[in-house]
């Protein structure tokens, strides 16, 4: 029994650790927006697209303005995806697991002469990544007041049922903005840096 209990308590603790580690490895750090010598907008728009469908984003095609790339909402991973590497930190593991967040990333590629202060500017450009946060909010509780109406979940309706309450849910759903991701952003900027 004793033995039982200390694997049991080993296995808790290695899951716990490997949420709390995010199965993450540290990036050096990376300024934001980050300059580069590359100066050609469609070979940069090329590659930060190749890293975010690498990071199981869907980037928009055709896209919104000619020096942006912008990606749908995704929802973030949990603690036992631990091969996405949209949860950066421990803390955005756990909130991701207790809670439905999902992000969205928007890259700005600004061409050196339009970034220029100073006129003594070599070629090249300007990337900036800013990831948005959201949380799902809904509007009521779910209602299962009895036994009656929790078991009728697991019956042969229960398709039907999950549908109206997909629909009854969606009505009142709001995303809740958390602000930006700066570990994510700076992580993004970083798989660009070795490949610019």
């Amino acid at each position: 029994m004793i033995r039982r209990n200390l694997i049991a308590a080993v296995f808790f603790c290695l899951v716990g650790a490997a949420a709390f580690a995010g199965c993450q490895q540290r990036v050096a750090h990376v300024e934001n927006p980050m300059r580069v010598t590359l100066a050609d907008t469609e070979v940069i728009r090329f590659h930060v697209a190749d890293v975010l469908e690498e990071m199981f984003f869907v980037v928009e095609r055709p896209p919104r303005q000619e020096h942006r790339v912008d990606t749908r909402p995704l929802t973030s991973a949990h603690w036992f995806e631990c091969w996405r590497p949209d949860t950066r930190t421990a803390t955005d593991v756990l909130e991701s697991s207790l809670h439905t967040i999902r992000r969205q990333v928007v890259v700005y590629m600004t061409p050196a002469e339009a970034a220029a202060t100073d006129g003594d500017l070599p070629p090249g450009a300007e990337i900036e990544v800013v990831v948005t946060r959201q949380r799902l909010s809904l509007s009521g509780n779910v209602d299962a007041g009895s036994m009656g109406e929790l078991y009728s979940v697991y019956t042969h309706r229960s398709e039907m049922m999950m549908d109206s309450l997909d629909a009854e849910l969606s009505q009142g759903a709001v995303w809740e903005d958390l602000g930006r991701d700066p570990a994510l952003e700076e992580y993004i900027l970083a798989k660009l840096r070795q490949r610019l």
